[in-house]
């Protein structure tokens, strides 16, 4: 009875084709969003004046993100189609051989796999790095702040390096094996883990990062008025709403993982999380482009406060300057 009811919980109609249909065409979907808001992020930035090497910079990395993470998200949900070819045909033929073998210690699942979670790592690390960098930035470019941040992102990222070489080493020395199969479930549950911490140390660096436009809005309220304020808080607001959807995804793909034997339908959140590390911060980028730009805004302020400091012929190039630059924000 108990080979049959294995044999009927892994062999379901929805293990077998509703779990990796929903999985891959959620992929397809949410990587067509990010097509589009990777080419609006591009436009905006190659339209944008000024901040070269910022923008340079930024470019780069919301470049590179967006080709990793892609790679990784339709690696991922590439495998559960070859994984639906094999349920298939273990079920027409009723021999469970290939089966196994492909199940215990396929090279090309295990190579499938290894892909999908380094390229998850590095986009991990990218959506990091723009996000500490954006925090060096607005922070005075403080180097020991930076050290810290730095730290708490390479740190986050190597849990998940240990994970994923725990779980292929035991896919690499056959899962049959029950050493093996521990140290495989180890690995997950680490990985597991990891979505965690990576969810607290990202939502961290986005409420930084806000909070202190946020902070510098109230400040800058003094001396210009409401609308400054209103002007920084809906920038704030921006990166809140945007930055705190990876978080939530990974949350969201953690309980999945852990909870898939009570979950009806076997759907993996995994390609979306891959996909959201780069979708977070070119949302935020496409978002402020359209009416608003934090480069802007702290540097519109930063020749404000420069500008107060003169005195009454000073207040004059304040007014001209501030005109100037609600112009420029608007032309973005």
């Amino acid at each position: 009875m108990s080979s049959s009811v294995t044999y009927s919980s892994i062999f379901s109609i929805q293990n077998a084709i509703i779990g990796p249909a929903i999985t891959f065409g959620l992929t397809l979907f949410v990587a067509g969003f990010y097509a589009l808001l990777y080419g609006l992020s591009t436009y905006f930035l190659i339209k944008r004046r000024g901040l070269e090497l910022s923008k340079r910079i930024h470019l780069t990395w919301t470049t590179a993100v967006f080709f990793i993470s892609n790679l990784g998200a339709l690696t991922k949900a590439s495998n559960y189609i070859v994984d639906a070819t094999y349920y298939y045909e273990a079920m027409k033929t009723q021999d469970l051989g290939p089966f196994v073998a492909y199940s215990s210690s396929g090279k090309s699942q295990t190579a499938m796999l290894a892909l999908t979670y380094v390229c998850y790592i590095i986009a991990n690390c990218f959506a990091d790095a723009i996000l500490i960098h954006r925090c060096y930035i607005l922070y005075g470019s403080r180097k020991a702040f930076l050290g810290v941040l730095v730290f708490l992102s390479l740190s986050t990222n190597a849990i998940g390096v240990i994970a994923t070489a725990m779980r292929l080493k035991g896919r690499t020395s056959n899962l049959l094996d029950q050493s093996n199969w521990a140290l495989f479930v180890n690995g997950t549950n680490l990985q597991v883990g990891y979505f965690c911490v990576n969810a607290g140390v990202n939502g961290c660096l986005t409420l930084i990062l806000a909070g202190r436009i946020w902070w510098m809005g109230r400040q800058a309220r003094e001396s210009l008025g409401l609308a400054i304020d209103q002007r920084y808080r809906a920038v704030a607001a921006i990166i809140l709403e945007s930055g705190m959807m990876y978080p939530i995804i990974l949350i969201i793909q953690a309980i999945i993982t852990e909870k898939t034997d009570t979950i009806g339908v076997p759907v993996d959140f995994t390609p979306i999380a891959i996909l959201m590390a780069g979708i977070a911060p070119t949302l935020i980028n496409v978002r402020i482009s359209i009416g608003r730009s934090v480069e802007a805004t702290v540097y519109r302020d930063s020749t404000v406060r420069r500008n107060s400091e003169l005195g009454d012929s000073g207040s004059l190039k304040l007014k001209h300057g501030d005109i100037e630059s609600s112009q420029t924000i608007e032309e973005k």
